[in-house]
């Protein structure tokens, strides 16, 4: 299914029901999100996966930030907040084919968002955990439906806080915003070309970045300026002993035969198979090995090393094996080979000073993350949410 146009939500009305003069204006406002959001996706404020795109629906200037929705039960869509970004955000909504049919779109605090942004958010989040191989067709589809509503829920919400209490930005933090937006794009004339602007668009421009401004100030706010303790990090560093381990890594002793022409083939492979029975009948492997092997060093000895440092199809059958146990012959682009497990290092976790910025940085994350909730939940607490 094509992609749809990028528009932003409107305050009371549905896109459908807007006329075709409307909607044009609301095309090139799209254009000015397809070059804010290039590129900034950042996950910051939450440790949770990204569903590359960020779906946003906004209050009644358009602007929106992405934000992951409580459930009630502790889960949340996966929908980071943009954290620690630089400059405003310029947000607007997907707009496109509706998941829900007919379903009246959701009002609040009398604010229409149009059933179509909760659909695009699904789509999104769906597409995110098809990637990540977590679900097959349609069995997840209520639990990412209702992630997509607690997410522009949450959203909206933010956006009219915003509003509300920032409601005046001023023409030199927005013209400021504005240049460091262009500088981003390689100038004013580059960003308006690529964006499919002119320059009578520059007043819509300067409104959407207003919004961002709005967003900034109110999160930044939130947030805080504190930085994590030194009591805070360790904390964390012990209670979250998983997140810092060293790479699983083996030691190997390795024989490698070029095949050189496709008649060969067959020979080198019949070759190995004789070795391999040696070695499992008790033979020195690393003696078959300097013998046979086609390495210009003749040293079977790998050494330690990680996923990731030879071809894929070394590391898939290599770390598959026990220590001590020898591997079936098998081939790559290169040739064939035969592989004995000699060590093994499991992983380990680091010691605090190696991972101490990566603490800090994750300590400040959960900050923002949790802050940014108890802000959403204050919110709901007094708003008006209805789908009728």
């Amino acid at each position: 299914m094509d992609r749809p146009a990028l528009r932003p939500a409107w305050r009371g009305r549905s896109d459908r029901h807007a006329d075709p003069s409307a909607r044009e204006a609301r095309d090139r406002r799209g254009a000015v999100q397809r070059w804010r959001t290039r590129g900034r996706e950042e996950n910051a404020a939450f440790r949770l996966p990204q569903a590359g795109q960020r779906v946003q629906a906004s209050s009644g200037t358009g602007c929106a930030i992405a934000f992951p929705g409580s459930r009630g039960n502790g889960k949340s869509a996966p929908f980071p907040a943009a954290a620690g970004r630089r400059g405003p955000g310029v947000c607007f909504a997907f707009v496109g084919e509706s998941i829900y049919g007919t379903r009246m779109p959701l009002i609040i605090n009398g604010e229409t968002v149009p059933d179509e942004l909760i659909g695009r958010e699904f789509e999104g989040i769906k597409a995110h955990y098809e990637r990540m191989g977590a679900m097959s067709c349609c069995e997840r589809d209520p639990e990412f439906r209702e992630y997509a509503r607690e997410n522009v829920v949450a959203r909206v919400l933010i956006n009219q806080e915003a509003e509300r209490r920032f409601p005046v930005i001023s023409e030199e933090e927005i013209t400021a915003a504005l240049e460091n937006l262009m500088a981003q794009q390689g100038g004013r004339a580059a960003f308006l070309s690529h964006a499919g602007l002119t320059e009578a668009d520059e007043p819509m421009v300067c409104q959407e970045v207003a919004c961002g401004c709005r967003v900034d100030r109110l999160m930044m706010e939130t947030w805080g300026g504190a930085e994590a303790s030194e009591a805070e990090m360790r904390a964390f560093y012990e209670a979250n002993p998983d997140r810092y381990l060293t790479a699983e890594q083996v030691r190997a002793s390795h024989l490698f035969k070029q095949v050189e022409k496709v008649e060969d083939r067959q020979t080198v492979y019949d070759l190995l198979r004789r070795l391999r029975r040696q070695a499992l009948g008790g033979a020195d492997f690393d003696a078959i090995a300097r013998e046979n092997t086609d390495r210009e060093d003749k040293n079977p000895d790998l050494g330690f090393f990680g996923r990731g440092e030879f071809m894929e199809e070394f590391d898939t059958i290599v770390f598959s094996m026990e220590t001590g146990e020898v591997s079936p012959v098998f081939a790559s682009h290169w040739g064939f080979h035969l592989v004995r497990i000699t060590d093994r290092r499991p992983p380990a976790v680091k010691v605090f000073e190696e991972v101490r910025d990566q603490v800090r940085t994750e300590v400040e994350a959960e900050h923002r993350s949790r802050t940014t909730r108890e802000l959403v939940d204050r919110l709901k607490a007094t708003a008006i949410i209805s789908d009728s």
